[in-house]
């Protein structure tokens, strides 16, 4: 394994519209005394539409689209760039990393990541008490570049280059089992990898995925101690999910509840779990609206229903009163010049029982008439 740490020192020291189709509820583990099916019906009656405020606007705009992740309680953003448009100079404008946060009073000032540029949207994790990030090069789309974030010191480390390829923006970022999963894609036939850090910044071999290809980047997130990721199923526009358990890999599986009653399809879907629900956000094939559905560890929701629109792929994190939610609609001011606004979106989960009881799918705890 390749030691972070040992090859630069010097580097880490300081670095309500409710869904059209209400999910049968799952059952509940029969030692659990006090739950009951009603209980647990919770997850997939009370999600609405409703949920989700309205957006708050950061004071800058960027150029690539927003990433989002929570540490400490503090969720973070990561943009590149703030104008974007062919004419804009100097060229770091298209991009220079920025990062800003989230306060009660809205998003801070975007502050510049000294010597760190990229040309897609980054991928952000909280681990071992900092915010990773990865990113591809400002030039070379094919470099993964990692940095981290010291919240005590308010500060990023130099970023330095894994051998992990990136393909259609870097690998997505995801913590399980005490280690730090990077899960991404290669050029055609599109074979997905993942590889691992642990606490001590040692990193992994690539490994390949059994049973997926995707040419766009992928998300992940952790339901109920299982590692999910989704994305686009090959060169199709198709959106499949699968699992990890720890050991075992499961293949590729479509998700219903699309545009007529069909299968999902997007080319970045977007995950974050809260309160025993996992989120799916994508922007469609046809149009610029954000679409949200979500699975309640027994199935996905019926239909998918659509909240607000952005130009850019959208980004999600559990953080706040739920799920903060980044997106990035078109602006064009008087000379034609285009960047993107950065919003954020609250969604607060509806439940009142905590923690969430894990599903038995499938398994009836007691008889129906």
């Amino acid at each position: 394994m390749t030691n972070f740490k040992s090859r630069l020192p010097h580097i880490l020291a300081a670095l309500s519209v409710a869904f059209s189709a209400a999910l049968p509820a799952c059952a509940v583990d029969p030692e659990d005394a006090t739950a009951t099916d009603d209980q647990v019906s919770e997850v997939s009656s009370n999600l609405a539409v409703s949920s989700w405020t309205g957006y708050t606007q950061a004071p800058q705009n960027t150029w690539q689209a927003t990433q989002v992740a929570t540490l400490n309680g503090v969720t973070y953003g990561v943009t590149a760039g703030n104008c974007g448009s062919w004419d804009c100079w100097p060229e770091e404008d298209t991009t220079q990393l920025r990062w800003t946060q989230l306060t009660s009073s809205g998003w801070t000032n975007a502050t510049d990541i000294p010597g760190q540029q990229t040309n897609s949207k980054v991928s952000l994790a909280a681990f071992n008490g900092y915010l990773y990030m990865v990113h591809t090069g400002g030039s070379d789309s094919s470099a993964t570049w990692i940095s981290r974030f010291n919240p005590a010191t308010q500060s990023w480390s130099t970023n330095y280059q894994v051998s992990y390829p990136s393909f259609a923006g870097p690998p997505a970022l995801v913590v399980y089992n005490n280690l730090l999963y990077f899960i991404g894609t290669s050029t055609y036939p599109y074979s997905m990898w993942y590889a691992t850090m642990n606490t001590g910044e040692s990193f992994s071999p690539l490994t390949w995925i059994p049973g997926h290809d995707g040419a766009s980047r992928p998300s992940a997130a952790v339901l109920f101690g299982k590692l999910y990721f989704a994305h686009r199923w090959g060169q199709t526009g198709d959106i499949v999910y699968g699992t990890f358990d720890g050991s075992t890999w499961t293949g590729a599986t479509h998700i219903g509840g699309g545009d007529g009653g069909g299968v999902l399809q997007g080319i970045e879907p977007v995950l974050a779990s809260d309160a025993g629900v996992l989120h799916l956000l994508h922007r469609r094939l046809s149009d610029n609206y954000v679409w949200w559905t979500y699975f309640d560890g027994c199935k996905w929701a019926g239909a998918e229903v659509t909240m607000s629109s952005s130009s850019l792929e959208p980004s999600v994190t559990q953080g706040g009163p739920g799920l903060i939610l980044a997106t990035n609609p078109e602006f064009d001011d008087l000379f034609g010049l285009t960047s993107y606004y950065v919003d954020a979106s609250y969604y607060t989960h509806p439940f009142s029982r905590f923690p969430p009881t894990v599903p038995l799918c499938g398994i009836v705890t007691k008889p129906t008439y």
